[in-house]
């Protein structure tokens, strides 16, 4: 599954979209106070006179992106030797390049009178987020499709070889004198 930023070149991605229907998902970037981690979806097509959305229009998940960058900054610092399930895991010798990427934003304290929300922001002097933000829409695209709640057959309560079923009579006798 691919999940795909539809903010940028919006009709060539819903194009692709439509195109690869089964694997791809177009998702818009929001920041809601919501826990929600998708808090809204919407449809694309849509009559020209009414307005109204078509039945089988391409959809847009809309994405709570703090939700989803909280969860992939809490994944990272887990240690190599963790066996934590949701970890993302970085190969032995990550390029500068990534590394810097990866830690261009920052969680702020945004004061608006008496108001105070936390905000991820960029890092002064970072411009590229690029592997960051891929790996948000990845771990989003994961969730949509429910990929947390699959168990592996190791985990799963029936592992090991099939149990032989015991064979029982019906009725006794059954025609027997």
């Amino acid at each position: 599954m691919i999940g795909i930023d539809s903010r940028y070149r919006s009709d060539q991605v819903f194009d692709f979209a439509r195109d690869h229907r089964r694997n791809v998902l177009p998702f818009r970037g929001v920041e809601t106070d919501t826990p929600l981690p998708f808090p809204s979806t919407s449809k694309v097509e849509r009559n020209p006179k009414t307005g109204v959305p078509y039945r089988r229009a391409l959809v847009v998940w809309h994405v709570n992106v703090g939700v989803f960058k909280d969860r992939l900054a809490a994944s990272i610092q887990v240690g190599p030797d963790t066996e934590r399930p949701h970890s993302f895991h970085v190969h032995s010798d990550p390029s500068d390049e990534f590394c810097g990427q990866m830690s261009a934003e920052r969680k702020v304290l945004d004061r608006t009178g008496q108001k105070v929300r936390a905000r991820w922001v960029l890092r002064p002097g970072r411009k590229a987020n690029h592997y960051w933000d891929t790996a948000v829409y990845a771990w989003a695209a994961a969730e949509a499709i429910h990929v947390p709640t699959l168990r592996t057959k190791s985990s799963s309560p029936r592992a090991g070889p099939p149990r032989r079923r015991k064979r029982r009579m019906l009725g006794g006798n059954l025609g027997r004198t």
